[in-house]
């Protein structure tokens, strides 16, 4: 498996869990798209339904 490239750059890794800490009251999910290697939020209803 090939590193993951925001996994590897703190700054990045950074400000992403700064924002998962920040939205968490809005009940987001966050997740890698692997096929684009971006950072996405859904709703948890729309991450159930694709389950």
């Amino acid at each position: 498996m090939a590193p993951d490239p925001i996994s590897e750059n703190p700054l990045v890794h950074k400000k992403v869990q700064k924002k998962i800490r920040k939205d968490k009251s809005k009940r987001k999910t966050y997740f890698k798209d692997m096929s684009t290697g971006m950072i996405r939020a859904v709703e948890d209803s729309t991450l159930l339904n694709h389950v």
